[in-house]
């Protein structure tokens, strides 16, 4: 029987639904259903099976016999763990790999932070000449008769252009309080089509850093009194050119015996392609972290450290917000639409920040790892928890772990020996 306050006032649902969970309990199936609607979903992920509730209800009721509606089903794929998601993001918790460099970048960063380093993050953005907010509040005059909208106001206001205009690449670096003076780059892009990353190769890129960046951010932190940079920075196509020793062979047998070979791995002389693949691909996974011909140049500076960002966590990144904010003031801003007003507005944007700004941003970035962190290290710490537990429980039986080590001689023992 379900109580209830006297006073308290239900809708004519809320009493439906309450009088259906006295009649029949909040159990909606069996146990061992359960199991079988979730090994038919299994089934179907395997099989590559986009998978609906409405999919879902024929397969149930043929293979195990129940008939439910849609709003039941729904309710028994949220009790079983189920959630209705974006399968893109699904790779940031399921990959292993993705998940270890997750957690190395994590504690590298939380290393960095204890230090007197100048942690600066690098990123790259875009431009175009015509760039504006789509919508805008325009006069309409309804025709109710037709359903028609006509435009009284058809030369009032702006018109969105109907091409982007020519495009402009943008570099900098963001540290805790703000933009690093003198290290921000803005040059016209030579190609008006695709994305900006095909605008700046890596010869452009290691020019630049190596003839001034590396210089500029030395001579910053030395100013201002820090020990070490550490360049945080993304996996960019121009940021990951490999060292000679860490490229791909050609998917050719004799090309990669000869791979093998230079790099001292053994194999068989009767090994299949596919097996020295595996070879040559578990070697390069196993040298994710250093096997980049910039980041190799960069260990030889003193004082400069890198670290990668996680693949797909550009959120990790505070400059990203940074950019968000100063597009908007830019595509606000941007009337004449011709592009040397749109360098000096995206310089005017920097201004926007207040100093408190920056370290708000920060303080997301840092919340959000350890977000990650506590996701990713979950495992140990119900282990842990476990290995504690069991600690305890046998002091309260009196037991005693230190002297175990002391009575491990003892070959007469009989809590020694085996069952």
């Amino acid at each position: 029987m379900t109580y209830m306050k006297p006073w308290t006032r239900l809708s004519r649902r809320k009493k439906w639904r309450v009088s259906r969970v006295a009649k029949f309990g909040r159990h909606l199936l069996k146990e061992s259903e359960y199991g079988k609607i979730r090994a038919i979903i299994h089934r179907e992920y395997k099989s590559k099976i986009h998978i609906t509730v409405e999919s879902l209800l024929p397969l149930v009721e043929k293979e195990v016999g129940v008939k439910v509606s849609k709003s039941t089903m729904y309710r028994v794929l949220r009790r079983m763990g189920f959630r209705y998601r974006d399968r893109s993001t699904k790779h940031l918790f399921g990959d292993p790999s993705l998940k270890v460099r997750r957690i190395r970048y994590i504690r590298a960063v939380r290393q960095f932070r204890q230090t007197n380093a100048l942690i600066a993050f690098l990123d790259e953005t875009w431009l175009n000449e015509n760039y504006q907010f789509r919508k805008s509040w325009i006069e309409l005059d309804k025709e109710k008769s037709t359903g028609t909208d006509e435009i009284l106001c058809k030369d009032c206001g702006q018109s969105h252009p109907s091409g982007s205009g020519k495009r402009l690449v943008i570099f900098d670096f963001l540290k805790d309080r703000g933009f690093v003076p003198g290290c921000g780059l803005i040059w016209e892009a030579s190609k008006h089509t695709g994305d900006y990353h095909g605008n700046f190769n890596y010869q452009n890129y290691e020019k630049f850093m190596k003839e001034v960046l590396v210089l500029r951010l030395k001579e910053f932190a030395r100013l201002h009194g820090y020990d070490t940079v550490v360049i945080v920075l993304d996996n960019a196509s121009y940021h990951s050119r490999l060292m000679p020793q860490f490229r791909r062979p050609k998917r050719v047998k004799k090309e990669i015996q000869q791979w093998l070979t230079d790099h001292r791995i053994e194999f068989g002389a009767r090994e299949l392609v596919a097996e020295l693949w595996r070879k040559a691909t578990d070697f390069l996974k196993n040298h994710v972290g250093d096997r980049y011909d910039m980041d190799d140049y960069l260990k030889t500076e003193e004082g400069i450290e890198t670290v990668r960002l996680p693949p797909y966590h550009c959120d990790f990144n505070p400059i990203e917000k940074c950019w968000a904010r100063r597009k908007g003031y830019v595509a606000k801003q941007n009337t004449t639409r011709k592009l040397p007003d749109l360098i000096k507005l995206w310089e005017e944007s920097a201004d926007i920040f207040k100093p408190e700004d920056f370290p708000k941003l920060f303080a997301y970035c840092i919340k959000l790892e350890d977000d990650y962190w506590d996701i990713d290290t979950k495992e140990d710490r119900i282990e842990a928890v476990g290995d504690e537990q069991a600690d305890e429980d046998v002091a309260e039986e009196g037991g005693d772990l230190e002297p175990l080590d002391q009575d491990l001689d003892d070959d007469n023992d009989p809590a020694l020996l085996p069952f």
